[in-house]
């Protein structure tokens, strides 16, 4: 029997392999589980009870068994919306089913550029007392506000941009931490990435693109003790990708005598199967922290690229791991 209602703010690809990994890894099954367990709980012990979305073409269908729901539309139609038509539901009408339905931890996983709407269902479940991930570039666990409401609630809160378990920021920062961990100066680095999902295509509109550059560039300039000019973003959207990714990845560093040392790296990767393990840590460990109201920093810090309280990633894993995962072993 699941111990723990979700409601999933968003119904694409995320969503879809988070339900899967659910139903997977309730078996027998472990196969690329990170983390068995998370605050005490195994993957089983999820339910997704609700999801809700703005697409004609999704509200309606099922996510495992949740019906899936219209969600909330306070920002432009996202691009992968077909005709720029969506449908939704007033936010009583979402705190209403949250309520009938018990949930206990929302993840928001609606298009990058839905800010004002990722904020509303931030505002809604804080109100709940429901624990609140946000998995968007949007900057919610960074809002004063939202912050102010969740502490008042009891619930905690956790973001912003979901940190993939092996992407580009993530693969980039480690090479970094690396270098500089065997006295290698870094003296600039770049990584652009080309992908074919419907978030890919509306990460490259100008306004989106340009703030999750910023966050990227950030969240990787800050694994060194010392300044070094660090750029990375989505740079197109390639249909027929798919849920696919390709990271073009170049560092230079400076070694003895001065000496340079060049990488250049190609990778690619699956945005969907990256997110289902963190997100499967997210959503465990957040119902273990109920009763710790406000931002919680270390979910924050080994899950997102843009946490209040930035970690270096080895840090944020060590202490995510020892306060919810190896502690329940």
């Amino acid at each position: 029997m699941a111990l723990v209602n979700v409601a999933l703010f968003g119904a694409g690809n995320s969503a879809k392999a988070f339900v899967d990994a659910i139903g997977r890894y309730s078996g027998k099954g472990k196969g690329g589980l990170w983390h068995e367990k998370v605050g005490g709980l195994v993957p089983g012990d999820l339910s997704v009870k609700l999801a809700f979305d703005i697409d004609p073409a999704k509200v309606g269908g099922f996510l495992g068994e949740a019906k899936v729901l219209p969600g909330l539309a306070m920002d432009a139609p996202p691009r992968n919306v077909a005709g720029g038509s969506v449908v939704s539901i007033a936010p009583e009408e979402v705190a209403l089913r949250l309520k009938r339905d018990k949930v206990d931890v929302a993840l928001n996983l609606v298009s990058s550029g839905q800010d004002k709407s990722s904020l509303k269902y931030a505002e809604v479940c804080g109100k709940l007392g429901i624990a609140f991930a946000n998995a968007t570039p949007a900057s919610v666990a960074n809002d004063d506000k939202i912050q102010r409401l969740f502490e008042e609630s009891g619930a905690p809160l956790a973001g912003d941009d979901l940190l993939s378990q092996m992407g580009g920021t993530i693969l980039h920062k480690g090479i970094l931490d690396l270098l500089d961990s065997r006295g290698i100066r870094i003296l600039k680095s770049y990584q652009l990435d080309v992908g074919g999902s419907p978030d890919t295509l509306n990460t490259i509109q100008d306004e989106v693109r340009a703030f999750k550059r910023g966050i990227k560039s950030r969240a990787i300039a800050s694994e060194l003790p010392y300044d070094v000019h660090t750029v990375a973003g989505t740079t197109d959207f390639v249909e027929f990708m798919g849920a696919r990714r390709t990271v073009y990845l170049w560092v230079m560093g400076k070694g003895a005598l001065d000496e340079p040392y060049i990488l250049d790296i190609y990778f690619k990767s699956s945005d969907t199967a990256n997110a289902v393990n963190v997100l499967l840590d997210v959503a465990r460990s957040l119902f273990s922290a109920r009763g710790r109201g406000g931002v919680e920093p270390v979910i924050s810090a080994y899950a997102f690229k843009n946490p209040p309280r930035p970690m270096k990633f080895r840090l944020a894993m060590a202490s995510f791991e020892r306060r919810y995962a190896r502690a329940q072993e």
